[in-house]
């Protein structure tokens, strides 16, 4: 009997195998668009249903290694789809990855032999691979299950890309035609025959393997082009930065000099003021017409300029002041504050 994979997001078939008469099948396609490097994975499935025998398609597992490996991120660790992990033998990685991934839930899990078997993609047809250097392994094993005894058998084909060169250098390799064969203790043997002859029955659709490499491209170009839009903002940003922090620095700069310059002002005025002589404020008094007083409550040594020519000036040291010429007033009768009498400087 025949079972078709179906693609149900884009209504295509993704593969199709045989299985015996009266065994049944099922499978399932599932995409992630988040996961730019592998963004689909595909399961399958052929078993009898009044027996222990089963054929299992498992996704892919794409890794990659990253050189220099500044340890920021640890090896088992996934992004984009991907397994960080240094190149390892195939046979390395079902045994240690790959199966325990899928069954370290499983009673005395036990690792019974691994096996390289390097012409494994000829003999599963594997196409995609046929211009790729490949590897192929096999590892078995045998746990316990609801109180029964299981063993299984793992293969798999490796394969590994060019390194692409750079600051960092980042190697793509992984595994494909990952599959399992099943079978309660002591009946996968008797089984053998018809379980490898569903594992190597197997036909891909190119135009759905088509399809996945033309949205992974898709995909990680836009991931490239926001990596790169991310850039530019952050060399703009680092411009605006610099040019912000240069306005500042030049506010600062001008709030320095007008700070000293206002200093160096008060400075000449305290420098004159205290070389105010009768005669300058004479000369003051008839050519602006105003009265120069001391300030009694001023720590700076201001001066108050009456415009009226009082002969007596009375400040609050409050900033108020009030003007008079008749030598009798006393402001601080009946006053809720203190009044002190200026004094003129021209009679100093």
């Amino acid at each position: 009997m025949r079972y078709q994979i179906q693609d149900q997001q884009y209504n295509l078939p993704v593969a199709v195998f045989e299985h015996p008469n009266g065994w049944l099948a099922d499978g399932q396609v599932g995409w992630n668009l988040q996961l730019t490097s592998n963004p689909a994975w595909v399961y399958a499935r052929a078993y009898n249903p009044n027996g222990s025998e089963s054929l299992e398609f498992m996704p892919n597992a794409p890794f990659y290694w990253l050189q220099p490996n500044m340890g920021f991120e640890p090896i088992g660790s996934q992004k984009f789809g991907l397994t960080l992990m240094p190149p390892s033998p195939c046979a390395e990685v079902l045994a240690r990855w790959v199966v325990p991934a899928y069954r370290n839930n499983r009673q005395n899990l036990q690792l019974i032999k691994t096996q390289d078997i390097p012409d494994l993609a000829r003999q599963v047809q594997a196409l995609e691979l046929q211009n790729i250097p490949t590897q192929g392994a096999s590892v078995s094993v045998q746990y316990s299950e609801n109180g029964q005894g299981f063993e299984e058998e793992w293969y798999a084909c490796r394969y590994e890309f060019p390194p692409a060169y750079g600051a960092i250098t980042q190697q793509n390799w992984g595994l494909v035609r990952v599959f399992c064969l099943r079978a309660a203790q002591g009946q996968l043997e008797p089984a053998r025959n018809a379980l490898w002859a569903i594992a190597t029955s197997i036909f891909y659709n190119l135009q759905w393997q088509q399809l996945f490499q033309q949205i992974t491209q898709q995909l990680n170009g836009q991931f490239v082009a926001r990596i790169q839009d991310g850039y530019q903002k952050l060399q703009s940003e680092a411009q605006f930065q610099q040019q912000l922090s240069a306005f500042y620095q030049h506010q600062r700069d001008q709030q320095s000099a007008n700070i000293t310059s206002s200093i160096a002002h008060q400075h000449d005025i305290n420098a004159q003021r205290s070389n105010y002589s009768a005669q300058d404020a004479w000369a003051d008094e008839a050519l602006s017409g105003r009265t120069a007083y001391q300030d009694p409550n001023s720590a700076e040594g201001n001066y108050y300029y009456n415009y009226n020519h009082h002969e007596y000036v009375w400040t609050d040291g409050q900033g108020q002041f009030q003007g008079t010429d008749d030598p009798n007033l006393d402001p601080n009768i009946g006053s809720d504050r203190t009044w002190t009498l200026a004094k003129k400087v021209r009679e100093g």
